[in-house]
């Protein structure tokens, strides 16, 4: 889910607070902390609205990422016509 604040406790430590998600399995949630390269673009569908979809990647594999991210694009314009439905979630992170 995106951020919804940040507080600064030091030079060293830094609180993130993130807007509750939905239920979900927990083997769709990863927490990754990493220096990666990312691409991303906003999906504005008949339905879904504002869905921030990004790809990332070492520098070094980042054109991999480039056939992941076009492959989610053109999934949530399918699945949306498919079943009628917007894709629930303000984002979609994908780590390649």
């Amino acid at each position: 889910m995106p951020i919804k604040s940040i507080s600064n406790f030091s030079n060293e430590w830094i609180d993130s607070v993130f807007y509750q998600s939905l239920p979900m399995s927990t083997y769709t949630v990863a927490f990754i902390i990493s220096d990666f390269d990312c691409m991303s673009a906003t999906v504005n569908n008949t339905l879904s609205k504002n869905v921030n979809i990004q790809a990332c990647a070492r520098k070094n594999a980042l054109v991999q990422a480039e056939y992941l991210f076009n492959v989610s694009l053109n999934l949530i314009n399918y699945y949306e016509l498919l079943f009628d439905v917007a894709y629930p979630l303000p984002k979609m992170d994908h780590v390649n």
